[in-house]
Parts: structure tokens; sequence; C-alpha cells
């Protein structure tokens, strides 16, 4: 439910809110690929490049196939 927020927030523009969302989704699961990708992604945009490359590591350590895992971490890669 909290990753589910956060993507609506995110969605949104709420960076902060999905931050926390995700954060909160992180301490329920911390292994939940997508609520890292979703916190990686929040982080991205927030231009925290180093703390979004960090969360999308390990969203794409934990999925390693996912293609958009992979796309989103090759952003903050370049």
């Amino acid at each position: 439910g909290w990753t589910l927020r956060g993507d609506w927030r995110l969605r949104l523009g709420d960076l902060l809110g999905a931050e926390q969302d995700y954060r909160r989704a992180l301490q329920l699961d911390p292994l939940s690929p997508s609520a890292q990708e979703g916190l990686g992604l929040a982080l991205l945009h927030a231009r925290r490049l180093d703390d979004a490359y960090l969360h999308l590591e390990m969203a794409h350590k934990l999925q390693p196939m996912n293609a958009d895992i992979l796309n989103h971490w090759g952003l903050v890669s370049l």
C-alpha cells in the first residue's frame, strides 16, 4: 500500500510525500524492488543523484531483468 501511495504522490509531483511513503514501504520490506525503484525515482526528480543511484542500484540487484529499473538506473549512471 505504501508503495502505491508513493507512486501516486510521485505522479502528482509531491516528491517529499512520495519519498516518505517509499521509505515507509522499505521499513516494512527492505527488499521491495518497487519501493527501491520508486524511492530512487523520487530522489532523481529531486536531483539527489547519489541517493537515487543507490536505491536504483538496489532495485536492479533485486530484479536484474526488469527493463524499467535498468532504464531508470541508467538515467543516474550517465
